[in-house]
């Protein structure tokens, strides 16, 4: 990577909201929602130069099917860590967040120190388990310059219906979760001052109120619509013009 900062793509699977578990049975599904349409959205990615943070509860760490995708993803050479700390951002289904998150942090950001190495920055870019990026949206990301409590991000991509393979445009009215929040890796690292950088900020809608917030030109996101989603729809009201023109050019850039 470059000297200067590391690029960590977040995601979290496990340990969302009270108990943060949904059974095998969607945790089954969910990796392979995950392994066939987010993982191959970053594979795609011409800019390569990042790291994959997954974070999952403590209990995972015994998980068949948790050890089997990391199998997975260390035969095809993919840059990634696991970490069993719990969710390592705010949890708006949560009413305790601020001892909770202040605990979880301490569980979770030593595992990273490794990672971070020398660097001088960490960006850290948030993408949901069944959520694609556009293939250069890490290079988007990359070519911004720091600066302190920066943020950056798309207002404006699409949504895809894993069911009915139907794609249209995805025009939101607040910051979804496709954000990338720029660090001093020296706060980054330290749980507290972790903490305190991020406000916190208590959901994805929140960061503008407490970042400098950059919206992003273009479409670089995509929504995934599978029937087991916790608030997406595909008859949501952010979602718009249904494209059938170009439409496997569209996905195409993100891996499928």
């Amino acid at each position: 990577m470059k000297n200067n900062f590391v690029h960590l793509v977040f995601t979290s699977f496990t340990g969302r909201g009270i108990p943060g578990w949904k059974g095998q049975a969607w945790l089954d599904r969910r990796i392979k929602i995950f392994k066939e349409y987010t993982l191959q959205s970053l594979i795609n990615q011409t800019n390569r130069n990042f790291v994959h943070w997954v974070s999952w509860r403590a209990q995972e760490k015994r998980n068949t099917s948790v050890k089997k995708l990391g199998e997975y993803l260390t035969a095809r050479n993919y840059p990634f860590v696991f970490t069993f700390g719990g969710l390592p951002i705010w949890d708006d289904r949560k009413s305790n967040e601020r001892i909770e998150l202040r605990e979880r942090l301490q569980k979770t950001l030593l595992d990273l120190i490794p990672i971070l190495g020398e660097a001088k920055y960490c960006y850290q870019s948030i993408l949901d388990s069944d959520d694609m990026l556009d293939k250069n949206a890490v290079q988007t990301v990359q070519n911004q310059t720091y600066g302190r409590k920066k943020a950056i991000g798309w207002t404006k991509g699409y949504v895809y219906n894993i069911e009915t393979g139907q794609l249209a445009h995805w025009n939101t009215s607040t910051v979804p979760p496709f954000y990338t929040i720029m660090f001093p890796t020296d706060i980054f690292k330290d749980p507290e001052k972790h903490y305190n950088y991020i406000g916190p900020f208590r959901s994805h809608e929140c960061v503008v109120h407490y970042f400098k917030f950059k919206n992003l030109s273009g479409r670089k996101f995509c929504v995934n619509v599978h029937g087991k989603n916790y608030t997406t729809a595909w008859d949501h009201p952010f979602r718009g013009k249904e494209i059938t023109k170009n439409k496997n050019n569209i996905l195409s850039r993100f891996g499928i």
